[in-house]
């Protein structure tokens, strides 16, 4: 059964979170299964959750709502918006696209800053 074509049970939700849980690299990932209009799950790690798309994928998504209170609300701080067979990649390419476009950031207020201060 695909994880998010048909409403889930909070069962069922809590199940494909499970899953998605044991998948995960690293420390202190964990699931959230919350009920909006159906139950949801995503997993998270701090501001980083990760959801599975329609098609089976995985995405990520930093968003400056921590801890993972509303998995994938608040500001979406940075969402490339592709998707990945493997959870742990879908992160890695998050983290690693959100700090070149940090990098590329501070370059630019670097360069901005040294002309209106001379």
């Amino acid at each position: 059964m695909d994880c998010c074509s048909k409403k889930m049970t909070k069962e069922e939700a809590t199940a494909h979170g499970e899953k998605l849980l044991a998948k995960m690299k690293g420390k202190w990932w964990k699931l959230r299964v919350h009920e909006n209009l159906g139950w949801h799950y995503c997993v998270f790690n701090g501001a980083l959750s990760i959801h599975q798309s329609n098609d089976g994928r995985y995405g990520a998504l930093l968003s400056n709502i921590d801890e993972g209170r509303y998995c994938g609300g608040g500001l979406a701080v940075w969402n490339d918006g592709k998707y990945y067979i493997d959870p742990n990649r879908a992160v890695l390419n998050q983290l690693a696209k959100a700090k070149a476009h940090v990098e590329q950031l501070l370059d630019v207020v670097d360069a901005v800053s040294k002309r209106v201060a001379s």
